[in-house]
């Protein structure tokens, strides 16, 4: 009985999602949308303001010798990557589903680790894999405009097994010379808001501390 009314609760929430899509009434103009998301990054990129710190100021204490350096690519760190795909993380059915991927990453490993080094070794990325399938979702219940919009950008799935393996060695180098910020919290690796807010209420002990022995020492 238990599973039953856990399936019919799913099944409800599906229909109540596909009634809020059906409701919502999608601009008559294509076009509109289309001339809206490909200029929004120019028009949120020109509202900030340049930062005095460039990536100098980072590499400064880092010696040219231990420049970043991307490794050999093989067939097993593939496979790892091809198991943590999502099952349904094509952008679109054009594009190769990732389960092919998964069932099979043994046959397919070898072969993408060598294009993979290919592409490190000559510096290039290909220019399909740049193309991705963007979907207007409404940020509003009855949008009027392109601006209630916001737009979900998905990667093909060999342009996403390439970034994880560049994320890889990128992230290694720097956090071996150290050059993330310690206050850095967001798009990291066992760091989340939790332990900024923790960090905050250290440094408050502290100064709340030190403002204590002050006064007792008047």
């Amino acid at each position: 009985m238990k599973l039953a009314n856990e399936i019919i609760s799913i099944k409800n929430k599906s229909q109540q999602n596909n009634k809020l899509l059906e409701d919502s009434e999608c601009p008559k103009d294509n076009e509109e949308l289309t001339n809206f998301f490909s200029e929004v990054g120019k028009s949120l990129s020109s509202k900030i303001n340049p930062s005095p710190i460039t990536y100098r100021h980072f590499l400064q204490h880092i010696n040219s010798k231990n420049s970043l350096f991307l490794s050999s690519i093989d067939a097993y760190e593939i496979q790892l990557h091809n198991r943590n795909l999502k099952m349904k993380s094509n952008s679109s059915t054009n594009d190769i589903p990732s389960n092919f991927f998964k069932i099979a990453s043994c046959i397919v490993s070898e072969w993408l680790s060598n294009f993979f080094n290919k592409c490190t070794t000559i510096g290039k990325f290909p220019d399909s894999w740049k193309i991705t399938h963007i979907t207007p979702i409404s940020k509003v219940h009855n949008p009027s405009s392109s601006s209630e919009y916001r737009p979900i950008s998905v990667l093909l799935v060999l342009s996403k097994l390439f970034e994880k393996v560049l994320y890889h060695r990128v992230y290694s180098y720097m956090t071996e010379h150290n050059l993330i910020d310690k206050t850095q919290y967001g798009f990291r690796v066992n760091h989340s808001t939790d332990l900024a807010i923790t960090t905050i209420y250290d440094e408050l002990l502290k100064y709340f501390d030190k403002q204590l022995i002050t006064c007792s020492l008047f």
